[in-house]
């Protein structure tokens, strides 16, 4: 039975309290367990990154009994290893064989020969005379279950009478799994997605993500670069706690000896061996991408049908400095933000009330039936716009017969995301001027006008100059568009916010305004935000195999929540693929569903580009992470696992930098 009121009676104040003290506890002991691996077994024992005095060598053994992912000696061993044979039979959590197997099929099957091997080859001298680490080697199956599953169950019990298994369950068992999944995006995650820019011929890539749930262990393209790094990263304090809480313990004398590496150093190996998406890289943006795939200009061959670009192509250095030099005054002028309070206003207000429907959603909350139904209605407002709005009207990257248009047409009005026609407008104008002033999200402007800020101020006059001489005469010429555009506010508010409301009210009986607040106004603002991460995310976070000069990058996490929109590299580069995707299936749930209407005839010409042309473009413009993108040399990092590795150059010593060193 559904909860018929907008504050149910089994909602307390307390119980948010609890909540929140519960989810404080468990981010604690995270806290406390990932600690003992960043900071302990991987940059203090593993990679010698700095020194310690025995207080924080002895909290740190004891963080790392909390973890329990094998004692300091054995876990610094395997990491030896998988730095010095990294990707190869000796590395045991081998990324080429797949993301399952990186990420926890390695402990669920025996080790490879080569594993066992190459592991009594490493040099464990310095743990093997260290009395606290070979102490914790000696006792760990002894000490481990105490402090992983007795002592993080019983404090609660002891302090806060929480129930015995209820505390074993959250405190000890989840904590701990949570902890272990953290340490094995390390491996996976971090070796397969994200981007190279300081050492393109490995696996390890930069992840933000991870770093965010790993204390800053998801720089890892910089990690297998420079081992040796205390920081583990070129940006100490950038989504990195390890760092933040060895530099804490430089200040106060109980860590010293911290190894960097100088900032030249780290400018000539990404210039050397990037994948050229670094900042020290003087880069001239390219202009193949402007275009909206819609406008006949110039001929492109892509598949079987021919497309057209809008905007000329510069062939020589000389326009496309001048292109550069015009695109870089457009974003210096004297235009000031007008904030528009009524929709800044309107937008808080909102926010604010779907947090309660967002929190009952992701915590399970809801019955079956309201998730069922509140999903469905997030697929159809949501397929309204990537398969609609996006595809078919903003690009032309297929056409659509009346019954699969009509379709489209009502679920865009389900979304309140402006007419099609408004929309179309918009975007064709984002990609003719993606990055300029006359570019509604601008995302140079930052993350939060990208996302949402550019709907809170004024436009600005070149986004309504610039709008105005975008051809939108095959829009204008399609009856049912510009129908919906005319009546647009008369029929929103029935299909966004009245419809989803009524339905459950009428068939299962729900409060109105319960049904109101989730059905219609939470479900409208996680579609909000879904397309809003791509013009914000997916400028922002990600690799960019097919053209590095420009901002858009390929975002897995966007294409999972916007239904395949998150492949944003590729579609910038190929605007008039109805696949918006070099592979149509991988998290594309668009191109699934254009398919399928193309199976019962009611989508044809579907625009594809061909794979040579996708491979010629990303051997051209792309960042050298695609693959067919050939090795042009071999990884300067492989074979190092951290400071004191034989194979450690006497250069690469004379170049780091020392700091809280102590006197002989």
């Amino acid at each position: 039975m559904e909860r018929t009121s907008f504050f149910s009676s089994n909602y307390h104040g307390a119980h948010l309290v609890t909540c929140g003290l519960l989810f404080f506890s468990v981010c604690f002991l995270i806290t406390f367990s990932g600690l003992g691996i960043t900071a302990g077994a991987h940059r203090l024992w593993a990679h010698k990154c700095y020194k310690a005095k025995a207080p924080m060598r002895i909290f740190l053994a004891i963080c790392n009994l909390t973890a329990f992912q094998n004692s300091i000696y054995e876990w610094v061993r395997d990491h030896r290893v998988h730095h010095k044979f990294v990707d190869t039979d000796a590395d045991p959590h081998n990324s080429a064989r797949g993301f399952f197997f990186s990420h926890m099929g390695w402990l669920m099957v025996k080790k490879h020969p080569d594993v066992k091997r190459k592991g009594k080859l490493i040099d464990m001298s310095d743990l093997e005379n260290d009395p606290i680490v070979m102490f914790q080697h000696k006792y760990y199956l002894y000490l481990m279950p105490i402090f992983t599953f007795i002592l993080p169950a019983m404090v609660p019990v002891y302090f806060c009478g929480t129930d015995i298994w209820y505390a074993f369950y959250m405190y000890s068992i989840t904590r701990w799994t949570l902890v272990l999944h953290g340490t094995w995006c390390v491996n996976s995650v971090a070796h397969m997605i994200g981007c190279k820019p300081y050492d393109r011929f490995i696996s390890a890539t930069q992840n933000v993500w991870v770093s965010f749930f790993v204390l800053g262990e998801g720089w890892h393209n910089y990690h297998h670069a420079f081992p040796w790094d205390y920081k583990a990263s070129e940006f100490p304090y950038y989504v990195n706690i390890t760092t933040l809480l060895i530099d804490v313990c430089a200040r106060i004398g109980w860590a010293y000896d911290l190894k960097t590496v100088k900032q030249d150093v780290i400018d000539k190996r990404a210039q050397r061996t990037g994948n050229g998406s670094h900042s020290s890289i003087n880069m001239t943006r390219s202009t193949e991408n402007n275009n909206c795939g819609s406008i006949m200009t110039n001929k492109i061959e892509s598949g079987k049908t021919e497309v057209f670009s809008t905007s000329p192509i510069p062939e020589t250095e000389e326009a496309k400095k001048t292109y550069t030099a015009d695109s870089k005054s457009q974003n210096k002028s004297d235009y000031k933000l007008e904030i528009v309070w009524v929709n800044a206003i309107f937008f808080l207000i909102v926010n604010a009330i779907s947090l309660r429907g967002t929190y009952d959603l992701v915590f399970f909350r809801l019955p079956w039936t309201s998730t069922a139904y509140m999903w469905s209605l997030f697929y159809i407002n949501g397929i309204s716009i990537t398969a609609g709005a996006h595809r078919l009207w903003a690009h032309k990257c297929y056409k659509a017969k009346l019954p699969l248009k009509i379709f489209l047409l009502v679920c865009n009005l389900t979304a309140f995301q402006n007419s099609i026609y408004d929309w179309v407008r918009d975007h064709r104008v984002h990609h003719r001027f993606v990055d300029t002033n006359a570019d509604p999200h601008n995302s140079t402007r930052g993350f939060f006008f990208s996302h949402m800020g550019w709907l809170m101020v004024k436009k600005h006059p070149e986004v309504k100059q610039k709008g105005q001489i975008v051809d939108m005469s095959d829009l204008r010429s399609d009856p049912l568009v510009m129908f919906q555009h005319k009546y647009y506010f008369y029929l929103m508010p029935i299909f966004t916010f009245l419809l989803p409301a009524l339905i459950p009210v009428y068939f299962f009986g729900t409060d109105f305004w319960y049904a109101f607040r989730l059905y219609s106004l939470t479900r409208w603002t996680l579609v909000l935000h879904g397309t809003w991460c791509v013009n914000s995310v997916a400028h922002m976070f990600g690799y960019k195999p097919y053209d590095k000069f420009i901002s858009s990058t390929q975002s897995i996490w966007v294409s999972f929540f916007v239904l395949g929109e998150g492949w944003h590299n590729y579609h910038h580069a190929f605007p008039w693929d109805y696949k918006a995707s070099e592979f149509p299936y991988y998290v594309n749930f668009t191109t699934a569903f254009i398919d399928l209407c193309a199976k019962i005839g009611l989508a044809y010409d579907l625009k594809t580009v061909k794979q040579d042309v996708i491979n010629l473009r990303a051997q051209r413009t792309g960042n050298g992470s695609h693959a067919s993108v050939p090795p042009s040399g071999t990884s300067e990092s492989n074979g190092i696992w951290g400071w004191d590795d034989e194979a450690l150059t006497k250069e690469d010593r004379e170049m780091a930098s020392i700091s809280y060193q102590q006197k002989s």
